[in-house]
């Protein structure tokens, strides 16, 4: 019986030179962290700069369409209750869903494992609602769906049966001694390199990939608050990602199994984090922070409801005059919640005073609530807060893991 090979990053130091851009993309995104772990906000502007950080990443996302989505369009998709949606609309509000189950695994230290993974792929490629803990098997088709125009199309992928082998190494090396005395953003990188070098399921990869690369910053200290916007940097331009991929191996299939140099990719991985940790830096370095003030209620909401804010800060962006009106119909949407759960999630929220009961004559026989007085304020305010963005507009030509929805 032939035995499978190893793949020789679970077993071996990785491969790569600390050259100094390397060093000083890490000493920029060490500043941010300790900056965002001092820095006190206030809520409108805390709220603001997550909302530009989950829009650029969501954005980013869904680029394989080619369609660099307007503002006030990505807000009413972020925003909506409703349940269709184009197929690029549908890819981004996947992507959000997948941010903020990333953002409760923070929450609740969570490690970043095969089963959260294959969960993530699931909400990537969900086609209504969504259902949480429901997982996606891995690939059982010699080649994942790709765009014959894609790089990753000349890569040699490993066949089917090998895949769960490599994804176990990939994980237990992610586990190891070895990852952990890594800085976590070269970890983290490596990581993002293996995983798309195996490409393990049918499809939604390159969304996936995405998100294992942000799983694996958050899940290790890096999530900064939710205020770190590195998409613009990180995920593009496109093209050069899987460049790297073609170039450090041939079409062969043995060459799955080669220990690459890391080195030309994490300059690029990690220099994008970099550049994007400065541009952080000085946007916070511009706060009047004595015009800022820390509010105890706002640092108890829960993360939940931190998320609704977000979503009702996209209504409000949209220009939907009901912004802060919701239901068990938004829960449902918003969080792929059942209509029982949603319901519950309503009545304890309503003892804790962030919602009150709508004004009557208002949904019909829909039961309504509306966010409380205080939270609206800070929406509002939030809304009028105008911060630089990040340039995606290269990213409709190049973005990070690709150019086609199905890989």
């Amino acid at each position: 019986m032939i035995s499978r090979p190893e793949l020789h990053i679970v077993s071996e130091e990785p491969a790569f030179s600390w050259t100094d851009s390397l060093v000083e993309s890490l000493r920029s995104i060490e500043y941010l962290r300790g900056a965002c772990g001092h820095c006190v906000l206030s809520p409108a502007l805390a709220l603001r700069l997550r909302y530009r950080a989950f829009s650029n990443a969501s954005i980013a996302a869904a680029l394989s369409h080619r369609r660099l989505m307007r503002a006030v369009e990505v807000a009413r998709c972020i925003g909506s209750s409703e349940r269709t949606e184009s197929p690029v609309e549908q890819e981004f509000r996947n992507y959000w869903r997948g941010l903020n189950r990333l953002e409760e695994a923070v929450d609740c230290s969570h490690e970043l494992t095969e089963q959260y993974i294959q969960e993530v792929n699931r909400t990537v490629l969900s086609r209504g609602p969504g259902i949480r803990g429901t997982k996606n098997p891995y690939r059982i088709t010699e080649r994942p769906g790709a765009d014959s125009s894609s790089p990753a199309c000349s890569l040699a992928v490993p066949h089917p049966p090998q895949i769960s082998g490599m994804m176990r190494d990939l994980f237990q090396w992610w586990s190891s001694r070895t990852a952990k005395e890594l800085p976590a953003p070269v970890a983290a990188a490596i990581f993002s390199y293996v995983f798309a070098r195996i490409q393990p399921f049918n499809n939604g990869n390159r969304q996936t990939a995405r998100l294992a690369a942000t799983s694996a910053l958050w899940l290790s200290g890096y999530y900064m608050n939710g205020w770190w916007s590195f998409a613009g940097h990180v995920f593009s331009p496109g093209d050069r990602f899987y460049e790297e991929l073609v170039q450090s191996s041939q079409s062969s299939s043995e060459d799955l199994y080669e220990l690459p140099d890391y080195t030309d990719w994490l300059d690029y991985f990690v220099g994008g984090l970099g550049a994007s940790a400065r541009e952080m830096s000085k946007l916070l370095e511009r706060v009047d922070h004595k015009s800022c003030r820390s509010e105890l209620a706002w640092t108890k909401l829960s993360r939940s409801e931190h998320q609704v804010l977000n979503r009702c800060l996209a209504r409000k962006l949209s220009r939907d005059d009901d912004h802060t009106v919701i239901s068990s119909r938004h829960l449902q949407i918003w969080f792929s919640l059942s209509y029982g759960a949603a319901t519950t999630r309503l009545e304890e929220w309503l003892e804790q005073s962030f919602i009150v009961p709508a004004p009557s004559g208002i949904g019909g026989s829909e039961r309504l609530y509306t966010i409380d007085p205080r939270w609206q304020d800070v929406i509002t305010e939030a809304s009028e807060m105008e911060l630089p963005e990040e340039d995606l507009r290269s990213s409709v030509e190049d973005s990070l893991f690709g150019t086609c929805a199905s890989l």
